[in-house]
């Protein structure tokens, strides 16, 4: 392979991995966009002790406070000694105990109708 042909395949293999680093980038940063585009399915009515929502796929591993909104794949994580009250869009109310984890993986409501 000639001096040129060498440098070619370098600078084409170079190209590639600023491409490949540019994508990863777009995905890790495009996912918590994601969640201005999504409807929430519900929110946190009120909490005691330790309480996190987490959705790894909007890189959410927040602390629960009271009106958080929650959202299709979350994920509500009680400690010890520890609850939860989420109020869904339906005005459905869950109760979360001590030390679980409640995941919101899906969310149907037909608001027109009033049917979930």
């Amino acid at each position: 392979m000639g001096e040129s042909a060498r440098h070619k395949a370098s600078r084409t293999l170079v190209s590639a991995a600023w491409l490949l680093a540019f994508a990863c980038l777009l995905a890790v940063f495009a996912a918590p966009l994601e969640a201005g585009k999504l409807n929430p399915v519900g929110s946190v009515f009120e909490t005691e002790g330790q309480v996190k929502v987490l959705n790894p796929g909007l890189q959410r591993d927040l602390s629960a406070k009271k009106d958080m909104e929650l959202f299709q794949r979350d994920a509500v994580v009680t400690g010890e000694d520890s609850g939860a009250k989420l109020v869904l869009k339906d005005d459905s109310l869950l109760r979360v105990g001590p030390e679980t984890t409640c995941k919101l993986e899906k969310f149907s409501l037909d608001e027109m109708a009033g049917k979930r």
